[in-house]
């Protein structure tokens, strides 16, 4: 009888623990989702910028802050710092260990941080916070020892750096990055981890702490068995602190307030998209890269997403397939989509000077040319 109880008693807590899980699960999509239309914008007319010649590895990524273009070299890491028109300024920073220079490896994320700090992310755990005046302020290195053998979905030790690996901060000291889980006993290729695993990992760079982990994955992917290979999600956070989550399957944007609690959801399904997404049922490395790698490509779904606060426009991209030779780009406004767009393969927005909008940076070693698009929206 005391062995029965006991049993019973075991079989009831993990059903309750189960049932707590689901319902956190469910209120984090908990919101009336929208899909309202108003299209008033049929196309854009790009501009092409083409940045003055560098000395660069042509490995790198485009930012805009106070009213400048940063072309920031991973490799080398130097940060190059051109006018709105192309111009080169001055060149900051570098590899190495003298005096404003980095002792960083490779630069997997750069961001803007309050009062004109910077932030270099590095592939090791190990962050540099730069201060106004282009010095390094302190080294830091994540506290954050993979795990894998215990596996626990609120503990930042069972997740890693996620592949798109990008950086963005709130206005409290804390900066978020995405992560995902890749031990054998949770993985992209097991339902729980789709309910239970987190995608942010929230740090306190001042103070080198890992506050917690927080989010969960769009519903959509419990519809299939599994897309690991589609399983990314993009990211902004508004100048009050509120969270623009878009998941690479799920046509709609997923709003939270700073405590990362939902707002609403709204958004609608880009045009021309090839959905047809093939899933991998078991953890098999090999048919993860062939799918990653040769189908992926193929497939249509949702990439960056940018907000811009003081004109209240959100610019969402999304890749078509590979057989047309345009990308999706959707303009939103009130939450209504005004615009959805043919653009150049690759196409993201990701900053504004007065009075344009400005694309990422596209890349051609072979030429040694680096330029960007830019347009305007007359509203």
């Amino acid at each position: 009888m005391k062995y029965f109880k006991s049993i019973l008693i075991v079989t009831l807590t993990i059903v309750c623990c189960s049932r707590d899980q689901q319902m956190e699960y469910e209120d984090y999509f908990k919101v009336k989702a929208e899909g309202k239309r108003n299209i008033s914008i049929a196309q854009i007319k790009l501009d092409t910028i083409r940045l003055e010649h560098i000395n660069t590895s042509y490995t790198g990524q485009l930012q805009i802050s106070d009213s400048a273009l940063y072309f920031i070299d991973s490799r080398f890491c130097w940060v190059y710092v051109f006018d709105a028109n192309g111009n080169l300024l001055l060149r900051k920073l570098g590899q190495g260990n003298g005096p404003g220079e980095v002792p960083v490896s490779y630069i997997e994320a750069f961001c803007f941080l309050p009062k004109n700090e910077k932030l270099i992310l590095g592939s090791t755990s190990d962050y540099y916070l730069i201060n106004s005046q282009w010095e390094l302020e302190s080294t830091n290195v994540l506290k954050l020892d993979y795990n894998t053998v215990r596996v626990d979905p609120m503990d930042p030790a069972t997740y890693t750096y996620a592949f798109n690996l990008f950086v963005h901060p709130d206005s409290k000291g804390n900066i978020y990055v995405p992560i995902h889980a890749e031990s054998e006993q949770f993985n992209f290729c097991q339902r729980p981890y789709y309910t239970e695993s987190r995608i942010l990992l929230k740090i306190d760079y001042d103070s080198n702490i890992v506050k917690e982990v927080i989010g969960r994955r769009s519903p959509e992917y419990l519809n299939y068995n599994f897309l690991g290979h589609h399983s990314f999600f993009n990211f902004d956070i508004d100048n009050k602190d509120n969270f623009y989550i878009s998941h690479e399957i799920d046509s709609l944007i997923y709003i939270y307030n700073s405590d990362f609690r939902p707002v609403k959801a709204f958004g609608s399904k880009g045009k021309n998209m090839n959905t047809d997404y093939k899933e991998l049922p078991t953890l098999d490395i090999k048919k993860f890269r062939d799918l990653y790698f040769n189908d992926r490509p193929n497939r249509g779904y949702y990439t960056w997403i940018r907000y811009f606060s003081d004109r209240d426009l959100l610019f969402r991209s999304y890749k078509k397939n590979s057989s047309t030779p345009y990308d999706g780009l959707q303009i939103y406004k009130d939450d209504t989509l005004i615009g959805d767009i043919d653009v150049p393969k690759n196409f993201n927005v990701i900053g504004y000077i007065n009075p344009y909008f400005y694309s990422c940076a596209y890349i051609d070693e072979v030429n040694e040319e680096i330029k960007v698009y830019r347009f305007k929206i007359s509203l």
